[in-house]
């Protein structure tokens, strides 16, 4: 992964958080008996804690869904918060090669939250229960 990339998506996404005046952490650890992981921005809102992990290339969309469950499986018993106050999120950039593994994954990115950025704007999808 190109670490400028993801610092330029982490930095757009912060730059939509702290627009709405939202409460963040960036780059929070987690680590439940060696379930461990960083989640790469933790925004608070009214609803709870919502954990989006950054992808600025979809090259690996099974391991970039694991990541997120992992991530609202865990999170949560490390800090003590309710389930229900946890929504895990898959950002990415919309781009051409992100497009096609989107189309090819459909069913797949389906079944989580996931937030596409066209380089303007942030489009939030819910996942399918």
């Amino acid at each position: 992964m190109n670490d400028k990339c993801h610092r330029e998506l982490v930095n757009s996404f912060l730059g939509y958080v702290k627009k709405r005046n939202l409460k963040y952490d960036v780059e929070q650890p987690y680590n439940w008996y060696g379930s461990r992981g960083i989640v790469d921005v933790v925004v608070y809102d009214k609803n709870g804690h919502n954990l989006v992990e950054c992808k600025p290339r979809l090259d690996d969309v099974g391991g970039a869904i694991r990541q997120v469950n992992k991530q609202e499986r865990y999170y949560p018993l490390c800090y003590g918060v309710s389930s229900y106050k946890v929504r895990s999120w898959l950002l990415f950039p919309f781009d051409s090669h992100n497009e096609k593994i989107m189309h090819e994954n459909i069913n797949l990115l389906s079944k989580v939250n996931i937030i596409i950025f066209n380089g303007k704007e942030f489009y939030f999808y819910e996942k399918e229960e």
